[in-house]
């Protein structure tokens, strides 16, 4: 059913000319390694004698966002943002680390108004087209979501990330036919086991929900021999199972799914057949 989705969170920090350039290397290597602590305590000083530097509230935004601290994330962001030009290089970078955190805090609709903000300046920029597509996605505006990833899918007719994601999503929409498509689109391209396994798991979905349950449930026991550790495709065969009344089984797989982190997506079936 469902792909674990990577976000694209790599932080390229531009350096800006600041009187303190040796001191923003010294942040960005801090940051590079894991360091927020650090980093905060050298930012909090440099903002002291340069309070309005767009460049060191986006450092500290970082630094805070790989504390886990989204919610000040943001607010830095923010006070950034009132010194940044919208032709400042480092306006993308600062949008698309707060959509980030909206993500983080659930704020579906603020993380979808700056990634479109994003797509608006940079069309071409497909790692922000993914995250649009997330977010939308998380959001079941699969409508934006499928349109998103038609865009992506005119800039790299081949990625199979953006081939993944048109399966998968509008295998929820429920437009299964659309989902099979790009399915064996993908598949035709795949290289990497992960992806093939995670490309198998949505090619097999969209077949039970048209009713081809043996022709599903064939391609969900392959997809696992690919990716042996995707919840999504052990939550799938448990659907499987539970329409063919196999519950001990789909028990089975709903414990399998639970123990790889599927922990919400199986609550209330396991509450349902396997207490």
């Amino acid at each position: 059913m469902k792909t674990k989705f990577v976000l694209f969170i790599v932080i390229a920090i531009p350096l800006l000319v600041l009187g303190q350039k040796e001191d923003i290397k010294k942040i960005q290597k801090l940051i590079d390694a894991k360091q927020p602590d650090e980093a905060l305590a050298n930012i909090y000083t440099l903002l002291e004698q340069n309070p309005s530097s767009n460049n060191l509230y986006y450092l500290k935004a970082s630094s805070e966002y790989d504390k886990n601290e989204f919610s000040k994330s943001i607010e830095s962001i923010n006070k950034g943002l009132m010194f940044t030009k919208a032709n400042d290089t480092l306006m993308k970078e600062m949008l698309g680390l707060r959509a980030l955190g909206f993500s983080k805090t659930n704020d579906w609709g603020l993380a979808i108004k700056d990634a479109i903000l994003i797509s608006e300046l940079f069309p071409s920029d497909i790692d922000n087209l993914m995250n649009l597509s997330y977010f939308s996605g998380e959001s079941k505006d699969y409508y934006l979501c499928i349109y998103t990833l038609q865009k992506a899918l005119k800039l790299e007719a081949t990625n199979i990330y953006v081939l993944n994601n048109l399966a998968y999503f509008n295998n929820q929409w429920g437009d299964y036919p659309s989902g099979i498509k790009y399915s064996k689109l993908g598949l035709e391209f795949v290289k990497d086991s992960l992806w093939r396994g995670c490309l198998m798991n949505n090619l097999g979905y969209g077949l039970f929900k048209s009713g081809e349950v043996k022709s599903g449930l064939k391609f969900i026991n392959e997809s696992l021999i690919f990716h042996p550790v995707n919840s999504y495709a052990y939550y799938n065969r448990a659907l499987i199972y539970i329409n063919d009344n196999n519950i001990p089984l789909a028990c089975k797989d709903l414990q399998k799914c639970k123990n790889l982190g599927g922990i919400n997506l199986t609550t209330e079936l396991i509450n349902k057949y396997c207490k």
